[in-house]
């Protein structure tokens, strides 16, 4: 697909998590808004799932333990075709199909429980040395998990092993200097990359690199101007009338260039 054809997408499971996230403040739908472009990377460019063969030996996996961003995990799976987007509008609830956490006993598309990041960076590992076919396996958690002794042992435990997977990180600033450094001591590679651009992510999430760490640079807010904006949020859900705004300026999509590269990883 095109970055173009991507945009688009992304730009669709905006608008589905601004809807299904009328109840929160507007720090958190940012924050879920910030990952959107990195999930659709994933989902569309880089990972072999399909949503008509949900136990397939050979696919991909992704394990999700960063919590604020699962608007934009379930908005992404979604659009995908892994279930209706009706789910959505009840996410949370009491019986839904999607609840706070991921659960991958009651939700399609989902390969593992959300929760402790050393539990499932160490879930991750399990999955891709217990396969021997070729499998990616992604653990997407919070940087600021690193601080935390329980993953940091974890980390230290699987480092420079032959077979890892690959940990990504949502952050507005990308490596920590000190973290980058330690974590080299403990085997694992480091790399920042621009979490809104397609094709660098393409590339990044399909390299055979082992023991690597990806720092996506993303910004919190993305395709919402008002959101974008530092130090406006407050406490309170987001009003009607800014849930309308922001719809309607992810619904202005840019025309598309007249010959664009397609990409494939």
């Amino acid at each position: 697909m095109t970055s173009s054809e991507l945009e688009r997408i992304a730009s669709d499971v905006r608008g589905d998590v601004v809807r299904m996230t009328a109840g929160l403040p507007p720090a958190r739908i940012a924050s879920a808004l910030s990952a959107v472009d990195l999930f659709v990377a994933l989902y569309w460019g880089v990972l072999n799932v399909d949503p008509v063969h949900l136990g397939a030996l050979d696919r991909d996996r992704l394990i999700m333990a960063d919590d604020r961003l699962v608007p934009a995990y379930y908005a992404v799976l979604a659009r995908r075709g892994f279930f209706g987007r009706q789910n959505l509008w009840s996410w949370g609830k009491l019986g839904s199909l999607l609840q706070g956490l991921p659960d991958d006993r009651h939700t399609p598309g989902i390969d593992g429980p959300g929760g402790a990041s050393s539990l499932s960076l160490a879930l991750a590992y399990g999955m891709l040395r217990g396969n021997v076919r070729p499998v990616k396996v992604f653990c997407l958690v919070k940087a600021e998990e690193f601080q935390v002794e329980t993953f940091w042992k974890t980390c230290q435990a699987l480092g420079g092993a032959e077979k890892t997977p690959k940990i990504l990180t949502v952050t507005e600033n990308g490596a920590p200097r000190r973290t980058a450094d330690e974590l080299a001591q403990i085997g694992w590679a480091t790399r920042e990359i621009d979490g809104h651009d397609f094709e660098a992510m393409g590339r990044a999430f399909s390299s055979s690199a082992q023991s690597e760490v990806l720092f996506c640079r993303c910004r919190s807010g993305k395709g919402v101007s008002f959101l974008e904006q530092p130090g406006r949020f407050s406490e309170k859900p987001m009003s009607q009338l800014d849930r309308e705004q922001a719809i309607g300026e992810l619904e202005k999509r840019p025309s598309p260039p007249e010959e664009e590269i397609s990409w494939t990883f």
